[in-house]
């Protein structure tokens, strides 16, 4: 079985500490201001923005384990008849494919895929329309080439014309 290319690690690690820098932002921020009109007292504050710092770091490093973890549970086959896909960490989730059901291919490549080197491949079968409008055979970190190669593969199996074929 095959895994995601490496840097879907730094790509998806990145990601959360930017979520995660604005999130604190914005609740230090909030948080200073109202010990500030409450109760003026700037050891209050800066114990605060300290114990927010420390709450900050602790989550860096979860969401730097969970990551890699991720990356080292999610794998994916091209099978003899579909599409095999398998991920998750503590809740495992199997997803199989038969190339017939295959609709759509369509490749993502958003600005940290991109800065990263990386696409994103999204199988779309008939009929499904899972949470956040992903698909279910979504896989979030290949490298261009393979996921070029992939979706040309997919496409071939399923009788499908791939986008690098376009108009």
């Amino acid at each position: 079985m095959k895994q995601l290319h490496p840097n879907y690690i730094k790509k998806h690690f990145t990601s959360v500490v930017i979520v995660l820098f604005f999130l604190f932002f914005l609740i230090g921020s909030i948080v200073s201001v109202a010990l500030v009109v409450e109760a003026n007292e700037s050891k209050t504050i800066y114990l605060t923005v300290g114990i927010l710092f420390i709450v900050f770091l602790a989550l860096v490093l979860i969401a730097w384990i969970m990551t890699n973890l991720s990356h080292r549970f999610y794998r994916y086959e091209l099978k003899e008849k579909r599409f095999y896909k398998e991920s998750g960490i503590v809740w495992k989730s199997y997803v199989t494919i038969p190339y017939s059901r295959i609709q759509n291919i369509e490749i993502h490549r958003g600005l940290l895929d991109r800065l990263f080197g990386l696409s994103q491949l999204h199988i779309q079968t008939a009929g499904y329309s899972g949470p956040y409008r992903l698909t279910e055979g979504r896989l979030p970190g290949l490298s261009v080439e393979v996921a070029d190669q992939l979706c040309d593969e997919l496409a071939k199996r399923s009788g499908r014309q791939s986008p690098s074929e376009g108009v």
